[in-house]
């Protein structure tokens, strides 16, 4: 990050988890079970980031969450 390009970056990346929290988000860690899943999720899902995103979805819902993610 270059402090100066963006004005009040610095602030964000210095809190950056509490700004999450603070709008509603969930944080969902990235686990090596994660990573293996995604590696292998079949279909047309070539960005790994979607691929993460879709694994994660899966995963939270098996715990009873609603996400509302349609992929």
């Amino acid at each position: 990050m270059r402090i100066g390009k963006l004005p009040g970056a610095q602030d964000v990346a210095t809190s950056f988890h509490e700004c999450l929290i603070s709008q509603g988000f969930t944080l969902l860690d990235i686990t090596s079970d994660h990573a293996l899943r995604a590696g292998s999720l079949p279909g047309p899902y070539r960005d790994p980031f979607d691929r993460m995103m879709i694994i994660q979805d899966e995963l939270f819902l098996a715990g009873g969450h609603n996400t509302g993610f349609i992929f």
